[in-house]
């Protein structure tokens, strides 16, 4: 993956991501006249994402909380093939799937005041218009 990010002195931050992915898939098939098959897949998907935050610390603490929005869009390549059964030959076919996924977050956090850990706990809402 390539990942680019930016962080301006008041808090605000963009992160973007691209991710290149192998995706395997091991599988089982059994037929109600008994037949069995086995075998697995191999596929590729791309996905892309930028996300935008703003970390606003809590005056005169170490706390802070940071609200969260993301738009990832992503593609599952298509696979098909053929598997040997021992009820003979059968095709295998998975179609590509497409994705855009939008996150909205909210992240609230400490940060040691000597700059040596921090904790946080993070809520976001995401909702699927693809995949």
């Amino acid at each position: 993956g390539l990942y680019g990010g930016w962080i301006a002195d008041d808090g605000q931050y963009v992160d973007i991501i691209v991710k290149r992915h192998k995706f395997q898939s091991d599988y089982d098939i059994s037929y109600l006249s008994g037949a069995t098959g086995s075998g697995s897949m191999d596929t590729w998907g791309t996905s892309a994402s930028i996300e935008y935050g703003w970390r606003l610390g809590i005056a005169n603490t170490n706390y802070y909380i940071e609200p969260q929005a993301e738009l990832m869009i992503g593609h599952l390549n298509g696979v098909s093939f053929d598997n040997h059964t021992s009820a003979g030959n059968i095709r295998v076919k998975q179609e590509g799937i497409d994705t855009t996924v939008g996150r909205l977050g909210i992240a609230a956090g400490w940060v040691s005041p000597e700059k040596t850990g921090s904790a946080y706990i993070k809520a976001s809402v995401l909702h699927d218009w693809e995949g």
